[in-house]
This record gives structure tokens, C-alpha cells and sequence, in this order.
């Protein structure tokens, strides 16, 4: 895929879909891709493999423990931004405020009817977030506090994979709809990978040096 500035994008997207729809799509696209980025760290750091767990707890139980926690209420309450109502008088970036501005007129009735299917599923694993957001993330709801979060669901791993995954594609599905691009993840995926990989090679060859030193001490 041929590169292209974020001012060529921009500008594309709002000669598809106008001016308010394309912004709209764009910063949905950002705000995705932001959080994208950091569940997939977060699943290299914490769950993909027990022993880089393991590693990091060696360190410090404490700071693991806070990160991963830190990481996942930033990743959930990110998530739970897209079903905030638009309208009044602080307009929100939203799935709502996107629906508002898109127009399907154009579109073939197709993709008019898998827009709206996968907008109703979207809109039903999102709310999955919704107590959460407003009992203990956005709020600190009382009696949830006084109970000790009991009851309060916290989503699962593959909840948030598959609440990422249909964003993707109905974002996508608006993309093609009005004539842009898919946009592929593959190599920044490939990029991250890398890059957690690299902070556990470095954390190894620490405690290695480490071993040496005491060896030779």
C-alpha cells in the first residue's frame, strides 16, 4: 500500500464522505488504531505467554500487577468512549456522532444491510463495557465501591479481541462503502511484536549480566 500523509488523508476522506463525516471517520480510525496498539502490548506483555508473566513479576509483582491493571481500565474505558451519545452541548466522537454524519444513500443495498448489522452487534459488545464505565471507570459509583467492585463485570480477553476486530470492520466496511481504501495492520502488528520482544531479550541479557557479574565476584 502506497504511503500517504495524514493531510493527503484527511483530504481523501473528506472529498468521500464530506467534510464533518470524513473528520469523524478519521478520528474514530486514530482513536482505534491507538487502542489497537496498546492491547496488542498488552497481550505480549501479559497474555500470550507465562513466562514473560513470570519475568516481569521476578522484577516487581507490584509494578506488574499495576500496569497490567492500568493498562487494561485505559483499554476498556477507550472502548466504551465509542458508544458515548452525541448531541447537547459537548458533541462526543462517537459511533453515534459517525452514524449522524454518514449518509448511505449512495450505497448499494448490500452494504447498507451489513452496515447496519454490524453496527447492532458492535453497539451489543460494547455495552458489555458500559457498567464498568459508568460504576467504576468514568465514576466511582458508591455501594460498587462500598462491595468491593463484586458484581461488576470485567471483559475478558476475547471479548476485547472481538470488540476491536468488528470495530475494524465496520469502520472498514464504511471505508469501502464510499469508495477508500482498506487499511492493513499487518506490518505496524509485525513492528510491536518486535518491539516486546526486544524488551524481554533486553530484560534477559540484564539478569545474564547480572549472573556473570556475581559469578565473577
Amino acid at each position: 500500500m502506497p504511503y500517504i500523509s495524514p493531510e493527503e488523508r484527511r483530504n481523501t476522506y473528506r472529498q468521500a464522505l464530506g467534510n464533518d463525516a470524513g473528520e469523524c471517520l478519521r478520528l474514530l480510525e486514530n482513536k482505534l488504531y491507538s487502542i489497537r496498539r496498546d492491547w496488542l502490548v498488552y497481550k505480549g506483555m501479559f497474555g500470550t505467554s507465562e513466562s514473560r508473566v513470570d519475568i516481569l513479576n521476578s522484577i516487581s509483582g507490584l509494578v506488574t500487577w499495576t500496569v497490567e491493571r492500568t493498562m487494561w481500565d485505559s483499554i476498556a474505558l477507550r472502548l466504551a468512549h465509542f458508544a458515548d451519545p452525541t448531541g447537547g452541548k459537548d458533541e462526543t466522537l462517537s459511533l453515534d456522532r459517525l452514524t449522524h454524519l454518514v449518509h448511505t444513500d449512495n450505497w448499494s443495498d448490500a452494504d447498507r444491510e451489513a452496515y447496519r448489522t454490524k453496527r447492532k452487534y458492535v453497539r451489543r459488545l460494547l455495552g458489555e463495557f458500559e457498567p464498568i464505565r459508568n460504576k467504576v471507570l468514568a465514576h466511582a459509583d458508591y455501594e460498587v465501591v462500598a462491595n468491593g467492585y463484586q458484581g461488576i463485570y470485567r471483559a475478558s480477553r476475547s471479548h476485547i479481541d472481538d470488540t476491536i476486530r468488528n470495530l475494524e470492520e465496520l469502520l472498514d466496511l464504511i471505508r469501502k462503502a464510499s469508495g477508500l481504501m482498506t487499511i492493513v495492520n499487518d506490518i505496524a502488528d509485525a513492528q510491536i511484536e518486535e518491539a516486546i520482544c526486544a524488551f524481554f531479550g533486553a530484560i534477559a541479557a540484564n539478569d545474564d549480566m547480572d549472573t556473570e557479574n556475581e559469578v565473577i565476584g
